[in-house]
């Protein structure tokens, strides 16, 4: 996706993908997904991204102030976090497994009010801030449906099933339930790292 938009502004992008070290963290004991990206990360000078974009990328990462620090350090003066991501909701534990964590070891969310919290206290101005966990139950209502209706003797299909593994209908499902009780919530913002005063 960031390509394709890369390519419609006439513009280039780096593109850090923190997955492969999150799952090489979970083979490593005691080891959070922050301290494996920690090194690919700052080999970026001040200031080098015009835009930070996050989707689904903060639920195991503890230290999210620190991480949020570090994204202001990467991002020019002026310039945006676009945030796409999955955060506790007023009704807890969440039901597991889900995608990012089987259990609660690994699992990080913080509320949308904590988020906004540390956005505040670390200095971004919020320019766009939606709650779109309607609209996430219905994909996943969606995706549960289409689950179920498959025969279990056809073959799989590409999608979100081949990331989640053996587990992804029970995953999709509690996705959808946690959603339904209010144990998560999605929220989109846009954030502007603002210049000095």
């Amino acid at each position: 996706m960031m390509k394709e938009y890369a390519k419609s502004i006439n513009n280039h992008y780096s593109q850090v993908n923190l997955g492969e070290n999150i799952l090489a963290a979970y083979e490593r004991a005691g080891k959070h997904a922050e301290e494996l990206t920690r090194e690919d990360i700052s080999s970026f000078d001040d200031g080098f991204f015009d835009v930070i974009w996050l989707q689904h990328t903060i639920m195991n990462i503890e230290d999210k102030p620190r991480f949020f620090k570090e994204a202001c350090r990467l991002l020019r003066t002026e310039g945006r976090l676009a945030i796409y991501e999955i955060c506790a909701g007023s009704v807890s534990p969440p039901y597991y497994p889900v995608p990012w964590a089987s259990d609660s070891t690994i699992n990080f969310l913080a509320t949308p009010e904590e988020l906004r919290d540390i956005f505040g206290q670390i200095g971004f101005k919020e320019l766009v801030w939606r709650d779109v966990s309607t609209l996430s139950l219905e994909w996943f209502l969606g995706l549960k449906t289409t689950m179920a209706s498959r025969p279990e003797d056809s073959p799989q299909r590409l999608g979100l099933n081949l990331l989640m593994g053996r587990t992804s209908a029970e995953k999709a499902k509690n996705v959808a339930l946690n959603l339904e009780e209010d144990r998560i919530r999605v929220v989109q913002c846009v954030l502007l790292y603002p210049s000095p005063s």
